[in-house]
């Protein structure tokens, strides 16, 4: 539910002083035909704002800065060309022209910073750590890789609750502010670290986070910018003080400012399920699907088969919950929630015992539990996932005795019926040789005698 800081220096540079060298390698420039494109900068940005950066224009782009940086030897020319080389996808170029501009201009922070957002990516964090921390040693007030250092002790906190890596996140933010007290992302960051340490127990800094998003919002209606964000996390702090009605008002309000923020939405629609407004919930969760993307699509996928259920739309639940599971085969949740749609929702909407759907319900919960296994984020679910196979089991014995039961029943039926039909058959033959026996006998027999 928390959005993930930008870790880039995020657009092509300005041309500065640089320091002049030869060629790329120390052997001569390489043959790069000009691709005349006057100025690649601005011809970019449209590019990337279009949507258009296929593999001609990115290589066309990247050229026009390597002409320029065999001209001139401004280390920035090669920096762009790996600002280039990031947005299109092929981060091992634009590493190569980073290292280069490096190697021309080691002074420029910005390359050491998109150095370090390479080097997080890939999970080595010690590295991106160092290159951080070089371009601050260059330009103290650059403000980039103090949000990126935030970033990455931020989520180390998450992960480890090492206090440490929460003040080193603090001191990032803090400094960037005391830079420039308005950086809207700052203060985010700031909330969403007290935000995280609330969550995690210590529910003063709550109260924290509160003061710094009123604080930030003062900042917002100076600098007239409007922060989605921030009431993105008001409304995570009511959900922590189990105030669902001001958090969906808060959620509502962040929608108001981006439509197109996912948490917002995907938060919206939690909190709306859990209030049982499962229309309003698929609205929310229709409107994040066609904008989240990795792991969030999943998510989303998982909440929307949760409000479709809730609508009695089970065939769009189960294709949701089958959307989650391809979009993130690592959560056993989908596998979860089949379950209970099969075992609550398909199988007693049908004619029948339900003993096929209560199988397959089985089968889901079993894939859960081997997923899940010890992870203590499943645990509740695990434990939930182990009773209902058991209640399937029981179901299953119970029909199993019933069965029994019946056929014992029917047995003991037919054999009151056969014995029935033998008691019958032997009064009528009794009744047969009665009447034969009238029939055959002598009248004067039957005289009464003189």
């Amino acid at each position: 539910m928390r959005r993930t800081v930008w870790l880039g220096w995020v657009s092509i540079a300005v041309l500065g002083c640089a320091t002049t060298v030869g060629g790329l390698d120390g052997r001569g420039p390489r043959a790069i035909v000009d691709p005349g494109i006057a100025d690649p900068a601005a011809s970019f940005e449209r590019a990337k704002a279009a949507n258009a950066l296929d593999a001609k224009t990115c290589q066309q782009h990247a050229d026009a800065f390597d002409v320029r940086f065999q001209r001139t030897g401004h280390a920035l020319h090669r920096f762009n060309t790996g600002v280039v080389w990031e947005a299109c996808g092929d981060p091992k170029q634009a590493e190569v022209a980073y290292r280069e501009a490096a190697d021309a201009q080691p002074k420029l922070p910005q390359v050491h910073n998109n150095l370090g957002a390479l080097a997080y990516r890939e999970g080595r964090t010690d590295e991106a750590v160092r290159q951080y921390e070089q371009a601050l040693r260059i330009r103290p007030t650059a403000i980039a890789p103090r949000h990126n250092l935030a970033h990455l002790y931020r989520e180390r906190y998450r992960v480890s609750e090492d206090l440490a890596d929460f003040e080193r996140a603090k001191r990032q933010l803090q400094a960037v502010l005391a830079i420039d007290s308005e950086n809207l992302e700052a203060y985010e960051g700031l909330a969403r670290l007290y935000y995280d340490r609330a969550s995690a127990g210590d529910r003063s800094y709550a109260l924290l986070a509160n003061l710094v998003i009123t604080q930030a919002q003062r900042t917002e209606e100076v600098g007239g910018e409007a922060s989605a964000e921030l009431w993105n996390l008001r409304g995570l702090l009511a959900v922590l003080q189990r105030e669902p009605t001001r958090a969906l008002k808060s959620f509502n309000e962040a929608l108001e400012r981006d439509p197109d923020l996912v948490d917002a939405r995907l938060n919206a629609a939690l909190i709306e399920l859990e209030l049982r407004n499962f229309a309003a919930a698929e609205r929310n969760l229709a409107a994040a699907t066609r904008l989240a993307k990795g792991a969030r699509a999943a998510e989303v996928a998982l909440a929307l088969g949760v409000a479709k259920r809730g609508t009695r739309d089970f065939a769009g639940a189960e294709k949701a919950y089958a959307r989650a599971h391809q979009l993130d085969a690592t959560d056993p949740r989908a596998f979860y929630n089949m379950g209970i749609l099969y075992q609550d929702h398909i199988g007693p909407s049908k004619d029948g015992d339900g003993l096929s759907d209560n199988e397959i319900a089985r089968e889901r919960f079993e894939r859960f539990l081997r997923q899940a296994g010890a992870d203590p984020r499943y645990a509740d679910a695990v434990a939930h996932a182990k009773l209902r196979v058991a209640n399937i089991d029981e179901y299953a014995e119970i029909l199993d005795a019933q069965a029994e039961i019946q056929a014992q029943v029917e047995r003991l039926e037919a054999q009151e019926r056969e014995e029935r039909a033998k008691r019958r058959e032997e009064l009528l033959r009794m009744e047969r040789e009665a009447k034969e026996a009238l029939q055959t006998a002598d009248p004067a027999d039957e005289k009464a005698p003189d």
